[in-house]
């Protein structure tokens, strides 16, 4: 059902074989996809999508590299 909804949209689901970036996971598993964190958060039955601590990470030192004082009074 959702490959032929999919197929209607010309998108698909990749083959899962060695190697490949699609992976299955469980529900309780967090995902990180596009600098979020998608995870499920099982006392408010619901999915949540958060900024994740690997990007938060990123952002930090790329401000105190861009932003440092040496960097600005160059």
């Amino acid at each position: 059902l959702v490959a032929t909804l999919l197929k209607q949209l010309s998108l698909g689901i990749p083959e899962l074989i060695d190697g490949s970036k699609t992976q299955i996971i469980s529900a309780s598993d967090p995902l990180d996809f596009l600098g979020y964190e998608l995870l499920y958060i099982k006392t408010a039955n619901k999915f949540v999508a958060r900024v994740s601590d690997r990007q938060i990470r990123k952002i930090k030192d790329r401000l105190l590299n861009e932003y440092s004082l040496a960097n600005l009074i160059k």
